[in-house]
């Protein structure tokens, strides 16, 4: 648009060009003035908004690593969307695939607790949240025991929006707690 109206100025046509030199001069100037304001705070806008995209990508490399280097699983159920979201390292804790599914996720579930987790995770997305649920992943052989906490959010109406939460590796502990209960038969025994 100012590449034209330049170019009819030039040639004395338009609304620059029909005054003297020098009026015509200022009112490009000042059509060109008033045109670069806005086209400047478009350029600082789209800037501000890489700044932010690559500001939210470092914060996410930071939390894939503080989770990778705990025992910990963030992940979150958009209920609206029906989509569930997992860290790298929460995916990789259950063997599961970039777009996994709450069913994907159930069917690394050890057989005897699926069910019961099942009625847990159906009760989260109807907007019950329990405290504490714990379950084993694996067969009987390799199971490892998670703890799943959570924390639901709820629009005005009372209905469930958002349901996050944490699966932790708790397989030490209910180890030392099982080990401790058979030496605790044993002595009963002896």
């Amino acid at each position: 648009l100012a590449a034209a109206i330049i170019v009819h100025a030039l040639r004395r046509e338009g609304p620059f060009g029909a005054h003297s030199p020098i009026e015509d001069v200022v009112s490009l100037q000042v059509f060109l003035i008033t045109i670069s304001f806005p086209l400047l705070l478009l350029a600082a806008l789209v800037d501000e908004r890489r700044r932010s995209a690559e500001r939210l990508r470092q914060s996410e490399a930071w939390m894939q690593m503080a989770t990778a280097s705990t025992d910990i699983g963030p992940w979150q159920w958009d209920v609206g969307a029906q989509r569930l979201w997992l860290t790298d390292h929460c995916r990789r804790m259950f063997g599961l695939e970039a777009a996994s599914t709450p069913e994907a996720f159930l069917d690394t579930i050890h057989p005897e607790d699926r069910a019961r987790l099942g009625e847990t995770i159906r009760g989260i997305s109807s907007g019950k949240s329990p405290k504490v649920d714990e379950f084993r992943v694996g067969t009987d052989g390799d199971a490892r025991w998670y703890a799943l906490l959570t924390h639901a959010e709820h629009d005005p109406a009372g209905n469930p929006v958002r349901v996050s939460g944490v699966f932790r590796d708790i397989s030490d502990r209910v180890g030392a707690q099982l080990e401790a209960e058979r030496l605790r038969q044993m002595l009963l025994q002896l």
